[in-house]
């Protein structure tokens, strides 16, 4: 076999992401009516979307076509005034996972020990509940995503 085609043991090691089924196919397989499912492993919001979110979605419709401000500045400078602090102290994003992203990417305590003797990552450290992908992207890259035993609250 061609050495460049071998996988790492650690990837083989990598139980594969299963998805739940969509309720398209749990409808058929129970005979049941879409709308008589509900299904909340994604989050999704059996009611529909409330008449207050569907109206302040309305209200920003005619700013939609344009890039939000990614670093967040008046949000940032409303939640440092508030809580006493400059802005720097907080971190925009378009999302939650953007938001997970940049603290990951600008914490030491989440990023990978390069070790050059054994040319590859030591160990991460992370949070006691981190997000699925989190420890899956440390051991992708080789290395130990050390979760912590205990809570320990700040």
């Amino acid at each position: 076999m061609n050495d460049a085609l071998k996988v790492k043991p650690y990837i083989a090691a990598i139980s594969p992401y299963v998805a739940g089924k969509p309720i398209e196919e749990t409808a058929k397989e129970y005979g049941l009516k879409l709308n008589e499912i509900v299904k909340l492993a994604s989050n999704e919001n059996p009611l529909g979307m409330p008449e207050s979110a569907r109206k302040a979605v309305e209200a920003v419709m005619t700013s939609v076509s344009r890039y939000p401000d990614g670093n967040a500045r008046v949000f940032r400078e409303a939640v440092a005034k508030h809580f006493g602090l400059t802005p720097d102290w907080g971190i925009g994003g378009e999302g939650s996972r953007e938001g997970r992203r940049a603290l990951q990417t600008r914490s030491w305590a989440s990023l990978p020990v390069w070790c050059s003797r054994l040319k590859q990552a030591a160990s991460t450290r992370s949070t006691l509940f981190p997000f699925m992908s989190f420890p899956h992207r440390k051991t992708v890259r080789g290395a130990c995503a050390c979760l912590p035993k205990t809570l320990r609250w700040i």
